[in-house]
């Protein structure tokens, strides 16, 4: 959201374009089914490639204000913390309750 901020709608565009394509790429190449963001491991391409594509589809699909909030939240919780360290189903336990019934098989 920063980055939309600061060069614009058509630049996040381009650059969540380039997203998409390097993500495709990597999965083209891949040789096991693509899991959920929350079960990969050793999957460059999904975490740095893909991630970037659900956060945003997240704010379309919850409004940035609630997810901002729900992510702000989160961060609070966790801050500073002492091994053993967040999870990714933390996180998706933080966004959870932002997500209407119908999308909660999404998260």
């Amino acid at each position: 959201m920063v980055m939309e901020m600061e060069y614009g709608p058509a630049v996040m565009r381009r650059f969540l374009k380039y997203e998409l394509d390097r993500f495709l790429r990597g999965r083209g190449g891949e040789l096991i089914e693509e899991l959920p963001l929350l079960r990969v491991e050793n999957q460059q391409y999904i975490h740095y490639d893909k991630g970037s594509l659900v956060f945003y589809a997240l704010r379309d699909w919850f409004g940035e204000a609630p997810l901002d909030s729900a992510l702000a939240r989160y961060i609070a919780r966790v801050r500073f913390q002492e091994p053993p360290y967040t999870t990714s189903r933390e996180l998706l336990d933080a966004i959870r309750p932002i997500a209407p019934a119908d999308r909660q098989s999404t998260i």
